[in-house]
């Protein structure tokens, strides 16, 4: 699970976890004695030099891989972050000859206007086979193709790679408000805030997203204190803050969650995210994982982990 908050305080510990699936974040507050302290698909695309190609091209196998594991076969980064923004489309070339060159095309959402060169490299086979490796860093989801010629003047392509699409997440940073948010029988509070970082074209799309709050138990194993007989979130909980521009591709959200509990020894779970909208921005993945539904699976929680 990626970490972007983290505060510890006797037993106690927060986790806010991204997701490039539904821009998630999550905290987990066990409660013990007293008092505790929070803390793309595949596919051929028509290229403009291809299309226009009279015969049928062989294909160039390609794959896309990052730092983070692929989610539901998809691949992403995560933006402005280090080495987590960046991608690889890679691949290996049979019957390559030395000389021939290997071109990268992208094609940002949304998707209009024509794929553009985005790097090239000269192949030098070891027998037969010769490899290729692209390092990528998209800001918006983008689409990636590479086509195969015989020398690097050359404007007819001699095979073609499916399209491979690599998809953006949000980064999230984020802080308990005020840290050490108490958490103490019968009543529990907690706020967290999160601070978003996204491409200013997404910021207005990704502020104006309906958040979806959870809150959940974690149940003790046999032999360890039972779950509590009453579990009650006050009226109007939780509470969810309207989000705040703080600069051109920044903004920040709060969570305040209160519940009344009268056992200890068990973990409350607080979560919130957004349904996946992709289509819309560019940002996320494609495809629904879990968030904006009454119950969210308990393996995942409709975010990465």
């Amino acid at each position: 699970m990626r970490h972007l908050g983290h505060l510890k305080r006797l037993r106690t510990a927060a986790v806010v976890a991204v997701a490039a699936v539904v821009v998630a974040i999550a905290a987990t507050i066990p409660v013990t004695g007293g008092s505790s302290h929070g803390s793309g698909g595949t596919g051929t695309s028509g290229h403009p030099v291809v299309a226009a190609f009279p015969v049928s091209l062989s294909e160039i196998p390609v794959t896309a891989s990052s730092g983070r594991p692929p989610v539901t076969g998809d691949t992403y980064v995560i933006y402005g972050d280090g080495k987590d923004a960046s991608a690889q489309i890679s691949g290996q070339i049979t019957n390559a000859a030395s000389g021939e060159v290997a071109r990268l095309y992208a094609q940002q959402f949304p998707y209009t206007s024509p794929p553009v060169p985005a790097g090239s490299v000269t192949l030098n086979p070891a027998g037969s086979t010769a490899g290729y490796s692209f390092q990528v860093t998209p800001t918006l989801a983008t689409r990636y193709q590479v086509e195969l010629f015989r020398d690097g003047t050359a404007a007819t392509p001699l095979a073609i790679s499916a399209t491979k699409t690599i998809y953006v997440a949000i980064t999230y940073t984020g802080q308990w408000n005020p840290p050490g948010s108490e958490c103490s029988r019968p009543v529990c509070q907690a706020t967290y805030t999160a601070t978003a970082l996204v491409p200013a074209s997404a910021l207005n799309t990704e502020m104006s997203k309906q958040w979806y709050p959870y809150f959940a138990i974690t149940l003790s194993a046999s032999g360890e204190p039972a779950p509590p007989q009453t579990l009650m979130l006050d009226g109007g909980n939780p509470a969810v803050s309207s989000p705040q521009r703080i600069s051109a591709d920044e903004f920040q959200e709060s969570f305040s969650y209160s519940w009344q509990i009268n056992n200890d020894g068990f973990a409350a779970t607080i979560s919130a995210c957004t349904k996946d909208t992709e289509a819309e921005d560019g940002i996320g993945l494609p495809g629904y994982h879990g968030c904006g539904a009454p119950q969210i699976p308990r393996q995942g929680h409709g975010y990465l982990g």
